[in-house]
C-alpha cells in the first residue's frame, strides 16, 4: 500500500552553503581557492584524515586555522624554507608543487585523476602571488613611525637598537621604538616532554623546529592541539608533546614567527 509523505524543504536554495567554481569571477579568489581545496583535498586533509600533512582543508575552518599558510610539510623537498603556502612566493609553496607534480614532488591528488589541472595551477599561482604582507607592514610602519617612507621605518632598520630589525618587530607585534618589548615566549623541557607557551599573535603562525646540528631542521611534534587561555587580558597559546633526550644528545630548538594573511 502506497502512502503519501511530506518532504520539508529549505526556504530558498540560495541559503544553502555552496562551493564556488574557479572561473566564477563574481566570487572572491580566496573563496574560490578554498572551495577547490575542499572539494579535492578534504577527504584526506582534515583531522584524523589519511593525509600525511598537518593542514586542514575543511571550508568552515578559517584560512589561518587551516595551517596551510607558512605551514610545515612532512617533506620540504630538501629546502627548509619551503612551506605549504608561502605568501608571495609560488616557487617555495609545496602545495602548488604537489598540484603541479614538479620540483621533485609527486602530483596530488594521487587517485582518480591523470591530467594536470592547468586552470587550478594558474589560479592558485595567482592567489599565492597576491598573498603578501606589503599592505600590513605599510600600515604598521605608518602607525609606529608616522610615515610609510622614512628610512627609520625600513624593514631592515633597527630603530631601537635591540638587534631586532623592524620587520621582525612587525612579525612579533612589538614596539620598534622600545627595546625589550618582544612578546612572551617560554619553552619548558623535561626528559620526555616539551611545552611551548607563547603570547598569541593575530595573523601570525608560530612553529617550533628541532635540530641536532643547527643545519638540518625538522618540525617538532605536531599531533597535539594548541591550547589557548587568557591571563590578565592577554591571550596565550600552549602546545605540548613528547621528546627524547637520551645519551646526553644535544637538541637545538628554533621558533619561527611567520606572517599569515
Amino acid at each position: 500500500m502506497l502512502q503519501s509523505c511530506r518532504i520539508n524543504s529549505v526556504e530558498s536554495p540560495s541559503s544553502l552553503p555552496r562551493y564556488a567554481n574557479l572561473d566564477d569571477d563574481s566570487v572572491d579568489l580566496t573563496e574560490r581557492i578554498r572551495s577547490y581545496l575542499a572539494v579535492n583535498c578534504v577527504s584526506c586533509h582534515q583531522p584524523v584524515g589519511t593525509g600525511l600533512g598537518s593542514w586542514d582543508a575543511r571550508p568552515e575552518v578559517s584560512l589561518l586555522g587551516t595551517g596551510i599558510i607558512n605551514g610545515l610539510a612532512g617533506k620540504n623537498g630538501g629546502n627548509p624554507d619551503n612551506r605549504l603556502i608561502v605568501p608571495g612566493n609560488p616557487d617555495a609553496s609545496i602545495l602548488l608543487s604537489r598540484l603541479s607534480g614538479c620540483c621533485g614532488f609527486t602530483r596530488m591528488p594521487p587517485l582518480a585523476s591523470s591530467e594536470l589541472d592547468k586552470e587550478a595551477v594558474a589560479s592558485i599561482t595567482e592567489w599565492i602571488g597576491l598573498l603578501d604582507d606589503t599592505q600590513a607592514y605599510r600600515s604598521w610602519r605608518l602607525e609606529n613611525f608616522g610615515s610609510d617612507s622614512s628610512s627609520k621605518g625600513d624593514p631592515s632598520f633597527d630603530a631601537d637598537i635591540d638587534q631586532f630589525f623592524n620587520y621582525f618587530e612587525f612579525l612579533l607585534e612589538s614596539n620598534p621604538n622600545e627595546a625589550g618589548s618582544s612578546p612572551f615566549v617560554q619553552l619548558n623541557l623535561s626528559p620526555k616532554k616539551a611545552s611551548l607557551i607563547y603570547e598569541s599573535l593575530a595573523q601570525r603562525s608560530i612553529q617550533l623546529e628541532i635540530s641536532e646540528d643547527m643545519i638540518n631542521w625538522k618540525p617538532w611534534y605536531q599531533g597535539s592541539p594548541i591550547e589557548h587561555f587568557n591571563q590578565e587580558d592577554v591571550q596565550y597559546s600552549k602546545i605540548e608533546g613528547p621528546i627524547e633526550l637520551e645519551d646526553a644528545r644535544t637538541l637545538f630548538f628554533r621558533i619561527s614567527v611567520l606572517w599569515a594573511p
